[in-house]
């Protein structure tokens, strides 16, 4: 995996990060502080977990120390939360602009004998992520503000479209119940008219897979091979200590 693949990855993770955010400045302020109906954290508790999660392993990746998790308590709005979101993102692009070509496959120390490499961890934050919108889109759409599609096709067909790109949906993307809401109603009804017509969706054109000339494996598969040791996840992530809180 190479910097232009890991940049990609945080584009889509940035996406979907704001239409999260954007939901939840839509719904009432108590809330977005009251106790989760269903999820194991509340709307904010969720939000603010994902971006110390984010926060906290760019940090590590820069060789900084990680300082003290971020507290609900420091974000009492939507806003508020909003406004150091967008602080971190800009310090998160200019972290994935400084990398070169191969950088991602550098190993990261985390105090074990077997350091992953950088590419794998940073697989692991927009991961992460993906669990962590889905809660707080099940709490989002129960307040009545759904964040909608978050889906990578719903990234690479929202690009294309500020592209001037044609996307054409199939009729895989029409299911029964989907359209809940206007803007998924309104697509339903052109996939439905367009699915006997021919055409695929915009997607990115793969990149060509670079030599291997470094020493940490390129591959999830061959990092899986390696004599890897249980606890490099337990040293650099904090998702346990926010369980625990």
């Amino acid at each position: 995996m190479n910097a232009a693949d890991v940049r990609h990855l945080f584009d889509y993770n940035s996406w979907a990060n704001a239409r999260v955010l954007d939901a939840a400045a839509r719904v009432a302020a108590d809330l977005f502080v009251d106790p989760a109906p269903v999820t194991i954290r509340n709307l904010r508790g969720t939000l603010v977990h994902q971006l110390d999660v984010e926060w906290s392993w760019r940090r590590r990746w820069q060789g900084l120390d990680e300082a003290e998790l971020l507290r609900d308590e420091d974000f009492p709005t939507v806003a508020a939360l909003g406004v150091r979101w967008r602080e971190d993102e800009r310090e998160m692009r200019a972290f994935l602009a400084g990398l070169g070509h191969g950088d991602p496959n550098r190993p990261v120390d985390l105090g074990g004998p077997h350091p992953p490499p950088l590419w794998l961890l940073m697989l692991h934050v927009v991961n992460h992520g993906t669990q962590q919108r889905a809660d707080a889109a099940v709490l989002l759409t129960r307040y009545g503000s759904s964040p909608g599609g978050l889906d990578v096709a719903d990234f690479a067909r929202a690009r294309a479209a500020n592209a001037g790109d044609r996307v054409v949906p199939t009729a895989r993307d029409v299911r029964p119940g989907s359209a809940d809401t206007p803007e998924r109603r309104s697509f339903g009804a052109r996939a439905a008219r367009q699915s006997r017509t021919r055409g695929r969706p915009a997607w990115p054109a793969p990149r060509p897979v670079s030599p291997r000339t470094s020493s940490p494996p390129r591959s999830l598969a061959a990092w899986e091979r390696s004599p890897v040791r249980p606890g490099w996840r337990k040293a650099g992530c904090r998702d346990a200590r926010h369980r625990r809180r």
